[in-house]
């Protein structure tokens, strides 16, 4: 894997063709799901920030790419005909200063609105696909999930459900989640849904029933009228749903491999196994996305898509890379970043600040 590597943490299909935000360069891309083939359709306004993960999730409705700012200033609205595009403000996406890290993380369309849901952001956001008005929906003040500062709250493997009309929201820290109702838009009754301590993820199975896996353990049970518990890999492996259903499939948060498991009866096997250093465990599998029947999931350190077949859990491999004028215009883009910034545990310091910062030393 060279300097230019494949990287984002968030896509969606459209015809055959998936899009996606890059984290290193923030830039709209797309990957032709016949070959392969990544480019890149255009570089973001605020793109002169020089910042990583300048925006995440992304929606395609029609002729518009709608993205989610995570360390950006608005939700863009691209217009793939016109070429061009048309920014949507949103209040309070500043915190002393500066914008929100990790504002809006997830994006989904149900209906005829899309939906943001935040990391660090201090509300859902909705946006009319009539008149692309945005309204704010329910406030983290009043859902008591976690301690400290409610706004701070970071939700993490956000699963939007258009078919049933729900999104699950688990607790990054491991307190439990919420429900949000996509048809009432509001969240239900018993908001405070998982209450079991160190969740890794949860999702909804249908019929009230949710399926969880726990963290710093190798548990996978169902909370309803049915308890399964099963060990499902060694202890430090984590894992997040892709699909739930009568079978589940799960990605590791730490290790190489994706599991299925029967949520009747907690057995579960492997169907595919990253060829990758040993010593890798992190973030292998960063992005994914089910469109019908197929899953398509991003194997960031074998720079590949894994498109998996829901019904049989047959998996294809397709090797992703550059053409050779997006390869240019990333390398143009790289030297103009080290040449402007560097950076440090997400943060950035211009070259004049660090320079004033070693003076001091």
């Amino acid at each position: 894997m060279d300097n230019l590597e494949i990287s984002f943490d968030e896509m969606t299909k459209d015809n055959n063709v998936l899009w996606f935000c890059g984290t290193e360069v923030s830039g709209l891309f797309r990957i032709d799901l016949e070959t392969g083939i990544t480019s890149v359709e255009c570089f973001f306004p605020d793109d002169n920030k020089y910042a990583k993960k300048l925006y995440s999730g992304i929606v395609v409705h029609e002729d518009n790419v709608f993205a989610a700012p995570c360390n950006g200033y608005c939700i863009w609205r691209y217009n793939k005909k016109e070429k061009q595009f048309y920014g949507l403000k949103l209040q309070n996406l500043e915190e002393n200063g500066e914008y929100i890290y990790n504002a809006l993380k997830k994006a989904g369309k149900y209906k005829d609105s899309i939906y943001f849901f935040p990391g660090r952001y201090s509300s859902i956001v909705k946006v009319d696909l009539n008149n692309y008005k945005v309204d704010y929906l329910d406030d983290w003040k009043i859902k008591n999930i976690v301690e400290g500062d409610q706004n701070r709250v970071v939700f993490n493997n956000i699963h939007f459900n258009s078919v049933q009309g729900l999104c699950v929201l688990p607790s990054w820290r491991g307190s439990g989640g919420l429900l949000f109702d996509l048809e009432m838009n509001m969240f239900r009754q018993m908001d405070q849904l998982f209450s079991v301590d160190e969740i890794m993820d949860c999702v909804s199975i249908g019929n009230d029933s949710y399926a969880f896996t726990k963290k710093n353990s190798n548990i996978f049970s169902t909370l309803g009228e049915k308890s399964v518990k099963t060990k499902v890999g060694e202890v430090d492996e984590r894992f997040y749903f892709v699909v739930a259903g009568e079978e589940c499939l799960l990605v590791p948060q730490v290790g190489n491999r994706i599991i299925v498991v029967d949520s009747n009866t907690g057995e579960n096997r492997s169907i595919y196994t990253a060829n990758i250093d040993e010593n890798i465990k992190n973030s292998l599998f960063p992005a994914f996305v089910v469109e019908g029947e197929a899953v398509y999931i991003f194997s960031y350190y074998e720079q590949k898509l894994l498109i998996v077949n829901s019904n049989t859990w047959k998996v294809r491999e397709l090797e992703l890379r550059y053409d050779e004028e997006t390869k240019m215009k990333l390398q143009i883009r790289k030297e103009l970043w080290l040449s402007k910034n560097i950076y440090f545990e997400n943060k950035e310091y211009s070259i004049a600040n660090l320079i004033d910062e070693l003076k001091e030393i």
